[in-house]
């Protein structure tokens, strides 16, 4: 009993983010991503590409200009983003041009080897939310989400996916 009471509590603590502002900017940006209505599987060799880029964007091997560039050539923007006195990099597909390549946020620099994943963020009810929440409170290293639903593409089940590639550079990482 007294750990259902402790869970309990740490997800209270987590849905309480310390920079209310960029929080809600996040969350509002998430929610959006999450609505997502098409899925594309990577084409061929973006897979790879993805998980070679995704492991040096978590190794800080390149500028923040260069990861734009880089993450531009596979559909996806890269901003730096504040919270607090945290400075993140955010990674989603434009608006016009989804997918369903997930969106991810990550803490540079972080000596953390934690990393939250969200692969149903819309389906399993308010999981994407809560995972950013989490992330957002602590000093885990990088945030997933699945941008899109289970029924359109199971995301947890498949293998070719950005999503996938981001698991396995973490690892890497």
């Amino acid at each position: 009993m007294r750990m259902k009471a402790g869970i309990a509590l740490l997800l209270v603590g987590a849905m309480q983010p310390r920079d209310q502002a960029s929080a809600l900017d996040l969350e509002a940006g998430l929610t959006r991503a999450i609505s997502n209505k098409v899925y594309r599987e990577p084409a061929a060799g973006q897979f790879e590409r993805a998980q070679d880029l995704f492991r040096r964007t978590l190794l800080g091997d390149q500028t923040a200009a260069e990861l734009r560039t880089n993450w531009a050539a596979l559909g996806f923007e890269f901003a730096v983003v504040t919270h607090g006195a945290d400075s993140l990099w955010l990674l989603q597909e434009p608006l016009a041009r989804e997918g369903g390549g997930g969106w991810y946020l990550l803490r540079p620099g972080s000596p953390s080897s934690l990393a939250l994943e969200s692969p149903h963020a819309k389906n399993d009810v308010h999981t994407g939310i809560i995972g950013l929440r989490l992330f957002l409170a602590g000093q885990i290293r990088a945030y997933a989400a699945s941008t899109i639903t289970r029924r359109r593409a199971d995301i947890a089940h498949l293998d070719h996916t950005f999503f996938q590639a981001f698991t396995l550079a973490f690892a890497q990482a």
